[in-house]
């Protein structure tokens, strides 16, 4: 067994004595190793002694009694010292067993990581082959096709789409917890990646009637941010939305520019000259204008009519492996990933929401 400095155990440190064989191995303080019979037995042990030098004219009987109860004492401490070393030592067996056991876990949980970030990295390119190949044929081929294949067709390419969103995910959440999250930032047109979105969405919202409502001020149209990162941010918040939507339902989604501080949109109008927001081909008169400052923020919000999130766990929506409504498949990684990438840009996201009544998550990215 492995020796331990004792530097918990005030005795030993003080002394230097290491009077029990559990010494060698215990981290207790002196007071926490027998509790108070320690001391009882050490006192009384010493009470007796000076008792039986000073008084020397005791009858032969009581020092008897002394001796007898010496023994005693002694024989207490002894079984006591024993049995206490046996519950230390296995106690310390145990701990040097559970370590280990942490360390083999550890060790096996990098590489079934490590195996599933590979398996999910070749999936992820024959995947994307097969949604090209739906796309293209449901797009060029659908008048050719009859109602039943054309069905399939659009079947397998929701399936493909869903399982490669969750390939992507097993791959961001192994970066995200290896702390290797890359972000390369380029002008990023929102009204393009919200049509990529729903398009990629059209056939799950189709099957409930979904509606997409867009609203997208010109003053926030385009901004800085990693293209790849943040569209993957707006699928998760989209496909929730999808998903919890009643029949018929309405998702919206907005973009504006907001002053941080008071919260109020600024319109394109009152951006300064030398602003790249707006977009290509799209004129803004920027005369009267608020200058953009680091007050300013990108504000995405997308509102869906879905059984909304009670009010207990709003608080934990973010967290990974998230509990799910009962009735809803799904991960539970979805919004942990999007809450990472927001922040990776310097941003935040939050939800509010009424249960019954749909909810909102609102994204603030830096202008």
């Amino acid at each position: 067994m492995e020796i331990l400095p004792n530097l918990r155990c005030y005795f030993v440190s003080i002394t230097g004595l290491r009077p029990f064989n559990r010494c060698q191995y215990c981290e207790k303080r002196a007071r926490e190793c027998f509790g108070f019979q320690f001391f009882f037995i050490a006192l009384s042990i010493i009470a007796l002694l000076v008792t039986t030098f000073f008084i020397s004219d005791l009858p032969a009987l009581v020092l008897d009694i002394i001796i007898v109860i010496m023994v005693l004492i002694g024989l207490l401490s002894l079984v006591a010292s024993r049995e206490t070393n046996e519950i230390i030592y296995n106690n310390v067996l145990l701990a040097k067993l559970n370590r280990e056991l942490e360390e083999k876990v550890s060790q096996r949980t990098a590489e079934l990581k490590e195996f599933i970030g590979i398996i999910n990295h070749e999936m992820k390119t024959p995947l994307t082959a097969i949604i090209s190949a739906t796309e293209f044929i449901d797009l060029h081929a659908r008048d050719r096709l009859e109602p039943s294949p054309l069905k399939f067709l659009r079947l397998a390419k929701k399936n493909s789409i869903d399982l490669l969103h969750l390939t992507e995910e097993m791959l961001d959440l192994s970066k995200i917890e290896a702390g290797k999250i890359e972000i390369y930032k380029g002008k990023l047109d929102i009204p393009k990646l919200a049509e990529e979105i729903t398009d990629a969405l059209r056939i799950k919202a189709e099957e409930k009637q979904v509606i997409f409502k867009t609203a997208i001020d010109p003053a926030a149209a385009v901004f800085n941010a990693d293209a790849h990162r943040f569209r993957q941010v707006l699928f998760n918040l989209l496909d929730n939305a999808v998903k919890y939507s009643p029949q018929g339902g309405t998702v919206e989604l907005k973009a504006q520019l907001v002053n941080r501080e008071s919260g109020i949109a600024v319109p394109a109008a009152r951006l300064p000259q030398s602003s790249n927001l707006g977009g290509q081909g799209r004129q803004v008169d920027r005369t009267n204008h608020e200058p953009l400052t680091t007050n300013h923020v990108i504000q995405i919000t997308i509102t869906d009519q879905g059984i909304g999130i009670k009010a207990e766990n709003l608080g934990s929506i973010f967290e990974k492996f998230a509990q799910r409504a009962p009735g809803y498949k799904g991960t539970g990684l979805g919004l942990h990933i999007a809450k990472s990438f927001v922040e990776a840009h310097g941003g935040s996201i939050a939800a509010r929401s009424e249960y019954g009544k749909g909810a909102t998550f609102t994204v603030s990215i830096p202008a």
